[in-house]
């Protein structure tokens, strides 16, 4: 059985071949982001629109990365006395080895294969979308708001107005 919805992405993505997702996301809606799944394309505010449509290509991949803007920290040079010492640790929390502390956390991609082009369709604005699925749909901060397949189709229609 095919799986509809909408994905919601950032403003800056422009990949074109997959897109983020939250751990939350991944954990609520695994079935459903498998290969075969069709997804229109939301753009957060300020965009506000749908902007493109896809089909992903395969399961959700773990990757590690760095949050946006992130730096790790500086590396401060041991003194004799404290040579691997962790400070938060007591004798109850040992302290991790150095190759277990991750610095950065883990995030999630799906891959896709665009249907129609973000460059090459006009948006359909949040407000159009409400007029089509009614008043009470709206975008908060979830990455994949499932559709059944009339509603998924009645906005694919909007394009070809």
């Amino acid at each position: 059985m095919t799986t509809y919805g909408i994905l919601v992405v950032d403003p800056a993505w422009d990949d074109q071949t997959s897109a983020p997702l939250d751990k939350a996301t991944v954990q609520h809606n695994r079935a459903a982001l498998g290969a075969g799944t069709h997804a229109l394309i939301y753009v957060r505010e300020p965009v506000e629109a749908l902007v493109a449509e896809a089909i992903l290509t395969g399961g959700i991949s773990e990757i590690d990365s760095a949050p946006p803007d992130a730096h790790p920290a500086p590396t401060i040079p041991a003194t004799n006395t404290e040579r691997g010492l962790n400070v938060t640790s007591t004798p109850t929390n040992a302290p991790s080895a150095p190759e277990e502390q991750q610095s950065f956390g883990v995030n999630y991609r799906v891959p896709l294969e665009i249907k129609r082009h973000r460059l090459l369709t006009a948006p359909i604005p949040l407000s159009r979308i409400k007029v089509t699925l009614g008043a009470g749909f709206a975008v908060f901060d979830d990455e994949w708001i499932p559709l059944d397949e009339a509603d998924y189709h009645t906005l694919v229609r909007e394009w070809e107005v």
